[in-house]
C-alpha cells in the first residue's frame, strides 16, 4: 500500500530552485506576471503539488502490491493496465478517436487521425527533438527589431506550448466523462487509471531532472500534428503505451492544431520558432506548470463550451506578441481587466461561430441550386 509518510511535505528544493532561477520550460516569460511577492510560477506550482499531493493521499491503498517506492508502484500499475488494455486496443482507440472528436465538435473528414496504442513508442520522428534547435545563423534580418521578434514568438509559442499540455492533462484526466465507456470494456481500468493519473502527477515532481537525453527519452507517449497545405490534409499521428497517455496525446494534437495560427505566415521563420520551442526536455515543466495556466485561462471565461474552444484558442494565438503578452497578463493574474477582456474575445469567437454557421448554409445553398440547373433547368433559360 502506499505510505502517506513517504510523500513530501513541500515543494522538493531543486524544482524550487529551478522555478526562481528561471530554469523552467517558460524562462523569463514576458507572459507572465510579476507583481506578486513570490514568483508567480512558484506561486502555482505550490498549489499544484498540493493538489496532487492531496489527491493522492485521498486515494489512500494501492494494495497491488507491497512497493513504497513511487516510480516502482507506477511503473508496475501501468503494466498491470497495458496487459488488461491489450485484448481491447482496437475498441480502445475507436474511444479515443469518438471523445476528442466529440469534444471538439469536428468536422467529419477534414482531419486525418492515426491513433495506436503500442507496447513501445516511437520517438525517432524528424519533428521530436530533444533540445531546442539554434536555426536562424543563415537568416538575414531586417534590424535589430526584426531580429528579437524570433525571441519574442519563442516566448509565445512556449506560453501556448505549455497551455496546450495543460489543457490535454485536464480533460483527458477528468475519467468521469468517459468512465462508462471505459466500464463498459473492463471494470478494472477506471480505478486503474484514477491511480496512475495521481502517481504521474505526483512523480513529476519529484525530480527536477528526470533524465531526457537522445538515448533515453522516457517517453509514455507522443503525438504529430502535420499541418499539410494544399491538397495535403492535416494529419495528427498518436501513440501511447495505455489508454488515458493515448487520449491527453490526440487532444493535444488538437490543441496544437488549434494554436498554430500564432506561427508567422513564413514558412522557414515558423520552422525556427517551432524547433526552438518544440522539444522533449520542455515537457516535463510544462506538465507541473501548464495545468495550471490552463485552469486560469478556463476561469476567466465562463461562456465558451468545448466546441467552441478552438476559435477562443485561434484567437488568443493569432494576437500579436505584445497584445499575447498583455492578455496573458492579466489573465493569469486573475484581474477584472483580463476578464473583461476575454469577455470581448468571447463575443467575438460567438460571432466567428456564426459567421461559419451563414458561409457554410450559404455553401450548401449554392450545391443545391447547382444541383437543380444541372438536373432540371437549362441553364439559358434562368
Amino acid at each position: 500500500m502506499l505510505n502517506e509518510g513517504i510523500l513530501y511535505d513541500k515543494l522538493p528544493e531543486d524544482i524550487k530552485l529551478s522555478i526562481i532561477n528561471n530554469e523552467t520550460s517558460l524562462g523569463n516569460n514576458p507572459a507572465i506576471p510579476d507583481i506578486y511577492d513570490m514568483p508567480f510560477l512558484l506561486k502555482i506550482a505550490n498549489k499544484r503539488f498540493e493538489d496532487i499531493k492531496n489527491t493522492l493521499a485521498e486515494i489512500g491503498e494501492i494494495n497491488d502490491f507491497e512497493d513504497t517506492d513511487i516510480n516502482s508502484m507506477l511503473a508496475k500499475l501501468i503494466n498491470k493496465c497495458i496487459e488488461i488494455e491489450r485484448p481491447f486496443r482496437d475498441k480502445l482507440e475507436k474511444l479515443c478517436v469518438n471523445y476528442v472528436i466529440d469534444t471538439f465538435n469536428v468536422p467529419e473528414d477534414s482531419v486525418q487521425i492515426n491513433l495506436s496504442l503500442s507496447d513501445s513508442i516511437d520517438l525517432n520522428a524528424p519533428s521530436i527533438i530533444v533540445d531546442p534547435i539554434d536555426g536562424d545563423e543563415d537568416l538575414e534580418f531586417d534590424s535589430i527589431d526584426s531580429a528579437s521578434m524570433i525571441r519574442d514568438e519563442v516566448y509565445k509559442r512556449r506560453i501556448l506550448e505549455s497551455l496546450c499540455m495543460g489543457g490535454a492533462i485536464s480533460l483527458s484526466s477528468n475519467i468521469d466523462s468517459y468512465k462508462g465507456s471505459i466500464q463498459e470494456i473492463s471494470s478494472e481500468l477506471c480505478e486503474l487509471y484514477y491511480k496512475i493519473i495521481a502517481l504521474n502527477n505526483y512523480a513529476l515532481y519529484m525530480k527536477e531532472d528526470i533524465g531526457i537525453d537522445d538515448k533515453s527519452k522516457k517517453q509514455l507517449g507522443t503525438v504529430n500534428v502535420e499541418l499539410g497545405g494544399g491538397e495535403q490534409q492535416v494529419r495528427i499521428t498518436a501513440q501511447g503505451k495505455i489508454f488515458p497517455v493515448l487520449l491527453s496525446e490526440t487532444l493535444r494534437g488538437f490543441i496544437e492544431l488549434f494554436i498554430s495560427h500564432g506561427l508567422p505566415k513564413e514558412k522557414k521563420m515558423a520552422e525556427i520558432i517551432i524547433g526552438k520551442s518544440d522539444f522533449l526536455k520542455a515537457e516535463p515543466w510544462d506538465m507541473r506548470l501548464g495545468p495550471s495556466l490552463w485552469v486560469l485561462l478556463t476561469n476567466s471565461f465562463n461562456d465558451i463550451t468545448l466546441p467552441e474552444l478552438p476559435y477562443l484558442l485561434k484567437r488568443i494565438a493569432s494576437l500579436d506578441t505584445d497584445n499575447f503578452n498583455f492578455l496573458m497578463k492579466e489573465v493569469f493574474a486573475k484581474t477584472k481587466k483580463g476578464r473583461l477582456i476575454m469577455s470581448k474575445i468571447c463575443k467575438n469567437v460567438k460571432n466567428d461561430i456564426d459567421y461559419d454557421k451563414f458561409t457554410d448554409k450559404m455553401d450548401k445553398m449554392k450545391l443545391d441550386k447547382s444541383v437543380i440547373i444541372d438536373e432540371f433547368i437549362n441553364e439559358d433559360e434562368l
